[in-house]
């Protein structure tokens, strides 16, 4: 039997995964108003295409750019940031899921919730050592320890 696979089926899988990795390029990139853009995009094809993977990262970036903001939008930065967390857990991306709780973390911290950011760093961390990623849990480990 062949399988046949729509061409436009393909484009569109790859557009949403495209647009949330050029939404969450800018933002390392440091350039917040077109990530908020980007993400806000990438949100809208990964909804059309149900790219829950996508979706995730999408609303992951756009609550990071909320956050960046001067002044930060911090109630709008965790509602997507929620958002990230739904899709990622609908999707059992349990990693993503954990790099979601790290940037959720980095922005209680940031907003002086600290009790909050060490409550998701430590889901991070948790994740990071069942999937034995020394690295990943290093960082995090290192943003517990700075908390005090």
């Amino acid at each position: 039997a062949t399988l046949h696979v729509s061409p436009m089926w393909i484009l569109a899988d790859v557009s949403d995964v495209s647009a949330a990795a050029e939404a969450e390029i800018a933002l390392n990139a440091g350039l917040v108003s077109e990530a908020l853009m980007l993400a806000e995009d990438a949100v809208a094809v990964s909804q059309a295409v149900s790219g829950i993977w996508a979706l995730g990262l999408a609303q992951r970036v756009w609550g990071q750019a909320l956050a960046r903001l001067n002044p930060p939008q911090w109630d709008d930065a965790e509602a997507h940031l929620v958002a990230s967390l739904q899709a990622q857990e609908e999707g059992d991306s349990r990693l993503e899921a954990a790099r979601t709780h790290v940037a959720w973390g980095e922005v209680c911290r940031d907003r002086g919730n600290i009790p909050a950011a060490r409550e998701h760093f430590e889901v991070a961390a948790a994740q990071y050592r069942e999937s034995e990623l020394p690295e990943e849990l290093e960082k995090v480990q290192r943003l517990l320890a700075a908390l005090g």
